[in-house]
């Protein structure tokens, strides 16, 4: 019997995948909050960073309580929270989370046709033919085909392998 496709896992799956490969905080973040918001098992790579984070602002607001009263009032600096939240990532965190899960819905787009019988490369061509797809070639979308097959269209290549044999 054929096992239901976990969306979530998937989500939570790709978001710490991408944090993982490229430091992003904005996937760490989705990640954490996608596990948190659904009941499910917070990563642990994505768990520390968000204790990372989590401890530096915690320190920030002890040291705004313990500070001397005498002293000018402790003031919120949102360049040193953006620069603690952003850690080691450089550049933009959100544009790079758009990119990685665009890619992977094409690829999703992709494998729901091969999984209905079609090669990969009629695959290919009927995204290119769905709405919000046409502004995409086909050699783009063959590279990230390839780049996430490995790990998310297995099962799939099985089925297709033993309905040959």
């Amino acid at each position: 019997m054929e096992t239901e496709h976990d969306v979530v896992a998937d989500s939570i799956n790709v978001a710490t995948q991408h944090f993982e490969e490229t430091g992003n905080v904005a996937a760490a973040w989705l990640a954490f909050w996608g596990a948190f918001a659904n009941d499910r098992p917070v990563p642990e790579t994505v768990y520390v960073e968000i204790e990372r984070f989590a401890s530096c602002i915690a320190l920030m607001a002890e040291k705004a309580i313990i500070s001397d009263p005498i002293k000018p009032l402790a003031r919120f600096d949102p360049d040193e929270i953006a620069n603690i939240w952003l850690g080691k990532f450089e550049g933009d965190p959100f544009r790079s989370l758009h990119k990685r899960y665009r890619d992977f819905k094409i690829f999703q787009a992709v494998l729901a046709h091969y999984e209905r019988g079609m090669k990969v490369k009629d695959a290919i061509a009927a995204v290119i033919n769905q709405p919000g797809f046409s502004n995409l070639d086909f050699e783009s979308i063959k590279i990230i085909w390839q780049k996430y097959r490995k790990t998310h269209a297995t099962a799939a290549i099985s089925r297709r392998q033993k309905k040959r044999r």
